[in-house]
């Protein structure tokens, strides 16, 4: 194991060096793009513990700022929705949850790879929700809804694989922890 560790660290010294001196080409996301995120998301934001259907994510953002020396601004909105159910020990319970919100990100260079954006964002929406509340008068579980505000906070990855399509990562905080998906700019 060891012999070949030497030889796996050697090369990815040589890979990062490489992208830290490789040539400034054209940022992946620019002024006036207009792209479309679909995804599903993976862990809960709001779980107790039990597991259900990833999320399912629909979003647009459009350039709207070239802010020198940062990155492109830019606004869009996102549509998100997440259901689950627990059934099992006496207790048989759904609840589900449906995002809409507006977005706003910077993208930016952190490594020079052709094709790939890069960007941090917040979020403001609602919340609108479902959740099983026990009834004390006849001693089950009834379901209670509602409507909350909600912000949240993300950073992702957009790798163009055509002048269009692309895959999509982002981690942070709205309707799931991380979602993965495909991208395609207009």
């Amino acid at each position: 194991m060891k012999k070949l560790m030497k030889p796996l660290m050697v090369f990815c010294m040589i890979s990062i060096m490489g992208l830290a001196v490789s040539p400034v080409k054209a940022q992946a996301f620019n002024n006036g793009d207009l792209v479309l995120n679909a995804g599903l998301g993976l862990g809960y934001a709001w779980s107790n513990g039990s597991s259900g259907s990833p999320a399912l994510s629909v979003s647009l953002e459009k350039g709207i700022q070239n802010i020198d020396n940062l990155g492109i601004l830019s606004i869009g909105g996102i549509a998100a929705y997440k259901s689950n159910s627990v059934s099992g020990f006496g207790y048989n319970y759904s609840w589900s949850d449906f995002y809409l919100g507006a977005r706003a990100a910077l993208h930016f260079r952190i490594v020079e790879v052709d094709k790939l954006d890069t960007y941090a964002g917040i979020s403001l929406g609602l919340r609108f929700y479902s959740t099983p509340v026990w009834n004390i008068n006849n001693t089950q579980w009834d379901k209670g809804t509602g409507t909350s505000v909600f912000a949240g906070i993300y950073g992702g990855a957009r790798y163009y694989f055509s002048n269009n399509w692309a895959a999509f990562s982002e981690i942070g905080y709205d309707i799931s922890w991380l979602k993965l998906g495909v991208s395609y700019k207009f």
